[in-house]
């Protein structure tokens, strides 16, 4: 039942499963059972943060995406199609804005457009862009990509998909 996010009642003494908490009553406490909240593969590598960079192209091709068509450029902590969670040394969240060309570690940096769901156990639909702008070229919402992102108290998971090479979803410190 925990998949499909259905909340369960447990006692306050009781370990509490990872997620958000609420308090219901004396001695009981509710928390979010998402699946993915538990379950997910974790997206930590430096150079994904949007603080790796300058915006400006760099000298040598030092690119990473979220693709295992060229193995030379696949990021190390991507790991195909699925949830991930972002955490340090890359950042806690996926921005809502771009941060810019020629950071987190690629070409076309990634960010999810909308915002982060508020209530712990709370999943959103939503778009993750890719900022390949250069001039009239490309726009700054260059193969967009559906995707979820959960709430789980203390941290987001995001629903990834794999991208085209020269593309990588970027990390940030905070909201």
């Amino acid at each position: 039942k925990s998949a499909a996010g259905v909340q369960c009642t447990v006692q306050c003494n009781d370990p509490a499963p990872i997620g958000g908490t609420t308090t219901e009553g004396p001695g009981t406490t509710t928390v979010p059972l998402n699946l993915e909240c538990r379950d997910y593969k974790v997206m930590d590598d430096v150079r994904r943060s949007v603080n790796n960079g300058n915006g400006t192209k760099p000298s040598t091709v030092p690119y990473k995406c979220d693709s295992d068509r060229f193995p030379q450029y696949l990021a190390p902590d991507w790991k195909g199609t699925g949830w991930y969670r972002m955490m340090s040394p890359a950042g806690a969240v996926i921005p809502e804005t771009s941060p810019g060309k020629w950071v987190c570690g690629t070409y076309c940096p990634g960010y999810m457009q909308g915002t982060h769901p508020t209530t712990p156990g709370q999943t959103k639909d939503v778009q993750f862009c890719f900022d390949c702008s250069e001039g009239t070229a490309f726009a700054p919402c260059s193969e967009p990509r559906q995707g979820k992102v959960t709430n789980c108290g203390d941290f987001y998971v995001y629903y990834l998909e794999k991208v085209g090479c020269i593309r990588r979803y970027c990390a940030a410190p905070s909201l």
